[in-house]
């Protein structure tokens, strides 16, 4: 089973409530908090770390030989690039 909270509202208790199902849960489970801004969760089961792996993500980058500078792509950036 998997079980997930979802909200793009911050301050929702999505973080308390997995960390109180977590720990009511009646058999073994694994929790992951994937929030990229401030992901907290940890402080509220102490876990051990047991390995860590850094994670890189390509960035994109400007084709300048393709590039005409008509500035479409900034309209459709939600980041403004």
């Amino acid at each position: 089973m998997r079980i997930a909270f979802a909200s793009g509202k911050g301050g929702a208790g999505k973080t308390t409530l997995t960390a109180q199902m977590s720990s009511v849960w009646p058999r073994e489970c694994a929790v992951c908090d994937f929030d990229v801004e401030a992901p907290n969760l940890h402080l509220f089961l102490r876990p051990t770390e047991e390995s860590s792996q850094k994670i890189f993500l390509p960035v994109p980058s400007a084709v300048t030989e393709s590039c005409t500078h008509c500035g479409k792509c900034r309209q459709i950036c939600r980041f403004g690039a």
